[in-house]
């Protein structure tokens, strides 16, 4: 029979183990606990993964099934393609050689071409995000922090730039620089000059947002205690107000990238973005319009990939946002 424990060395042995017992979670672990609960942000996340593996094996999956995106196969393969140019069979004429059948007129492989694009479609997306969202952080937090002259200067700037037609303006850029040589035969070019149009009049949105944040930041207490013990500048930037700006700046990035896929869609659709034979997907539509009544499926491949992307980058974006939402309950 065991002696009976005193109440005090009761007390003593639960203090011991209250640490263990109430250690608190991060929150980043947090956050990718809700995440992972939210089934729908988690589907959109795997389809993203997908996407990617995709266009990045592209070359890969294309040699396995012995396609390229520029061959007219139609030259040696006269049968798949009628009278008048278009897919002999139904769904573009889809078969085992091409899982999504061939375009019309040219006998190009639509599933190669869907790769490919898809890969130029996510490089001038996450670029020009990428760009965006560097120049609209970096603004945002000079304005917000030093206020004065430099807050009314730039936000001034960023109301100029959101009031600016950038449609008519880029195409009319496109056009002119479409004209040159180095542009029309280069494709590394071509990406670079539509991201640098996208990019580049996206930051104000993001600056706004990032100046507001900012505004409200700095009359926290951490930030007024790191002032207080003479914190310079950069140090209140990269150790007290990124930390708290890297949620909103990963919602802005998830919720970004598909709307500047859908903007160099657009620019490619006007032909004015990517030049052709170089495939994108806005490119592909722009190409299908001609066949839309003949031979939908062609439209129909590079408008739902789109459609697939953008959806899940939303539900990612969404979930991602009430992930990281720190007024919830369970923080």
């Amino acid at each position: 029979m065991t002696a009976p424990i005193d109440i005090d060395e009761r007390f003593a042995i639960d203090a011991i183990d209250a640490p263990a017992a109430i250690a608190g979670r991060s929150l980043g672990e947090i956050a990718w606990r809700r995440l992972r609960q939210d089934k729908w942000a988690m589907a959109g996340a795997v389809t993203i993964l997908i996407v990617i593996l995709l266009v990045i094996f592209a070359p890969l999956i294309c040699n396995w099934v012995g396609v390229d995106p520029y061959t007219n196969y139609a030259d040696s393969h006269p049968e798949l393609l009628d009278e008048l140019g278009f897919p002999a069979g139904p769904f573009s004429n889809a078969s085992w050689q091409h899982p999504f059948g061939v375009e019309p007129q040219t006998g190009r492989d639509l599933m190669a071409r869907t790769l490919y694009g898809g890969r130029n479609s996510l490089i001038v997306g996450v670029l020009a995000t990428v760009l965006g969202l560097s120049i609209g952080v970096i603004l945002g937090i000079i304005a917000g922090l030093r206020g004065g002259w430099i807050d009314s200067l730039l936000s001034r700037t960023m109301d100029v730039l959101l009031a600016f037609p950038v449609l008519l303006f880029a195409i009319a850029l496109l056009v002119i620089v479409g004209q040159t040589s180095w542009y029309s035969t280069s494709v590394v070019w071509q990406i670079l000059v539509v991201t640098f149009i996208i990019g580049f009049f996206a930051w104000p949105y993001y600056g706004r947002l990032i100046r507001g944040q900012v505004l409200s930041l700095r009359e926290k207490e951490f930030v007024d205690a790191a002032r207080s013990i003479g914190a310079p500048n950069s140090r209140i930037i990269f150790k007290e107000l990124l930390p708290n700006l890297l949620p909103t700046v990963l919602v802005l990035a998830t919720l970004a990238i598909p709307t500047n896929i859908l903007a160099e869609a657009g620019l490619s659709f006007l032909g004015v973005g990517v030049l052709p034979p170089t495939p994108t997907w806005g490119g592909m539509i722009n190409d299908a319009l001609g066949s839309l009544q003949l031979d939908p499926f062609y439209m129909f491949v590079p408008g739902m990939s789109i459609f697939i992307v953008v959806l899940a980058f939303n539900l990612f974006g969404d979930g991602l946002r009430d992930a990281t939402d720190t007024r919830a309950s369970d923080l």
